[in-house]
């Protein structure tokens, strides 16, 4: 941890201890506990937990009262060179692609006829730390009616997995073509 107590003294009951890494010396009483310098790690609580938490809380205070559903659009590993080497263009269109998706299936009259919502969180690591690009969406179980009424899912799943990875394709593969278009001219 780096910390190092270089002097004890027990009249006062105080340790002089050194933090070290450019922290600055300092004496601490027996019985408090000495904090170290930020890590600036997220998951850290002396150092984001409360920033977290309050962060949590507001998106809590934002959802609607009903089921929401986890959707996942994952680009093929064999467009990893691409991503390495364009990500602004890549991003761009893994979110123009999911949100299409995601937007023209709810506005399907036989769906749900009604405007979506999304939030989205790109990730471009897996858990094994290897490159695997991917966009998680977290997407309310209905959808706002054009006269302002809520339209909600008929089932247990928002839309048919095998027609949404269909359509999210067609839409990603034509995002590119039309960002390279854009880029040649």
């Amino acid at each position: 941890m780096g910390v190092r107590v270089r002097h004890i003294d027990g009249e006062r009951r105080q340790l002089r201890v050194d933090q070290g890494k450019g922290g600055k010396d300092r004496l601490v009483d027996f019985g408090e506990q000495p904090r170290y310098r930020s890590c600036d790690d997220r998951h850290c609580p002396q150092c984001q937990g409360r920033a977290t938490e309050e962060w949590c809380e507001r998106q809590r205070a934002n959802q609607l009262p009903v089921p929401y559903f986890h959707v996942v659009f994952t680009l093929p590993h064999r467009l990893n060179p691409w991503v390495q080497s364009h990500p602004e263009v890549i991003s761009r269109a893994l979110f123009q692609a999911a949100w299409g998706t995601l937007d023209a299936f709810g506005h399907d009259a036989k769906r749900l006829g009604g405007q979506l919502g999304m939030t989205g969180v790109l990730h471009t690591w897996g858990q094994s730390l290897c490159q695997h690009v991917h966009l998680h969406c977290l997407v309310p179980g209905g959808a706002l009616a054009d006269d302002g009424t809520w339209l909600p899912v008929k089932g247990s799943y928002l839309f048919p997995v095998r027609a949404l990875s269909r359509h999210f394709r067609a839409r990603f593969v034509s995002a590119l073509r039309v960002q390279h278009l854009a880029q040649i001219r």
